[in-house]
């Protein structure tokens, strides 16, 4: 089942099998008083995320939130129309 793990706003949808080693990475960030995370590529697209003490991240279960032929892309799901044509 996928999560949706929000950091300030931003959402990023993780698989369960990244789940554990995404959260260890998280804390220890905050521990440390912040570090870039590197967040599971989804198609062609890497997201990193700088997390601070101050960062307000959360992490929940989604079910059915993504499609197995989501590729990430940006704008995959907007039709864009010609109107000049």
């Amino acid at each position: 089942m996928p999560f949706l793990v929000t950091v300030d706003d931003r959402a990023h949808y993780v698989e369960d099998d990244a789940m554990p080693t995404l959260r260890h990475v998280i804390v220890d960030a905050v521990r440390q008083g912040g570090d870039l995370v590197r967040f599971p590529a989804r198609g062609r697209l890497e997201r990193w995320e700088l997390i601070t003490t101050a960062s307000s991240v959360s992490m929940r279960e989604v079910p059915g939130a993504t499609a197995e032929e989501d590729d990430g892309a940006p704008f995959a799901d907007i039709s864009f129309y010609d109107f000049e044509s």
